[in-house]
């Protein structure tokens, strides 16, 4: 489940929406890449490598990136080289047979950081922080940290 999580946050697709946005501005546009698995803390497997397509739109005091599930990061005060945009839900907690009996929920935090290295090239870094699950354990994945890095190219303005 959590792999599918990540899945549906990294395998961004092209979609409009979000904000307005300007080919002038320093991420607007289309990026591809592929960002790959650096260090894991979770019981469950996870993807080695996860390929990317982040739809950004942005204005000069927020960015918003789009995806295909339709999830949408935003971050406020950007710079010319970087961003940094958190969401924060709500996710079910599962015991290893696959049963949630006492409907228990974690927090699920997500962070992805773009750091431009040039014009149409960025470092990415996604982070997933599973919080504590409430109710009876036992759990599985209970609190578990799993990190991505990678290098996005902008294909189109």
């Amino acid at each position: 489940m959590k792999c599918l999580i990540i899945i549906t946050a990294l395998s961004l697709i092209s979609c409009g929406g979000g904000g307005g946005g300007s080919s002038s501005l320093p991420f607007a546009g289309v990026w591809e890449g592929t960002v790959f698995l650096s260090s894991s803390e979770c019981d469950a497997e996870s993807d080695p490598s996860v390929e990317a397509t982040h739809t950004i739109n942005e204005t000069d005091t927020m960015v918003v990136v789009d995806t295909s599930s339709g999830a949408v990061w935003e971050a406020a005060n950007l710079s010319e080289t970087t961003f940094t945009a958190v969401r924060t839900t709500s996710h079910e907690c599962f015991r290893s047979n696959g049963t949630n009996p006492d409907n228990s929920y974690a927090t699920l935090t997500e962070t992805l950081t773009y750091d431009k290295q040039a014009a149409d090239e960025a470092r990415i870094s996604y982070s997933y922080q599973l919080g504590n699950c409430s109710g009876n354990p036992p759990w599985f994945d209970n609190s578990c940290n799993r990190f991505y890095e990678g290098t996005m190219i902008r294909v189109r303005k």
